[in-house]
């Protein structure tokens, strides 16, 4: 007797692993920067100062308000994350589109 193995297609979807690590590397500066933006937003509504001036000397001229630690930690994470978006953004765009290429094209 005779047997027939019936071949059932697969499915091609664009979560294979080869296409995923392609589109995070092209997504992710848009998005970082989109979360500097963001951060930015947040640092400045939160930490925003009310004061009214003082009407003084010159010495009030060159008077700086006390320095919040969570006020300059927040500042030095939004430059990092910022500069990185920006610096690393193209490189990582690039790379990720080349192996985007590489692997529709890959059969």
């Amino acid at each position: 007797m005779a047997t027939t193995t019936e071949i059932v297609p697969t499915k091609k979807t664009w979560k294979r692993p080869g296409i995923i690590w392609p589109f995070i590397l092209m997504v992710w500066p848009a998005v970082s920067l989109i979360l500097a933006i963001l951060l930015y937003a947040i640092i400045a509504l939160v930490f925003s100062t009310t004061q009214q001036p003082t009407s003084g000397g010159e010495a009030d001229l060159f008077d700086e308000e006390s320095t919040n630690p969570v006020r300059v930690t927040l500042k030095i994470l939004h430059f990092i994350v910022g500069a990185g978006a920006v610096a690393l953004g193209p490189i990582s765009f690039i790379v990720g589109l080349v192996l985007l290429i590489v692997n529709l094209n890959k059969k």
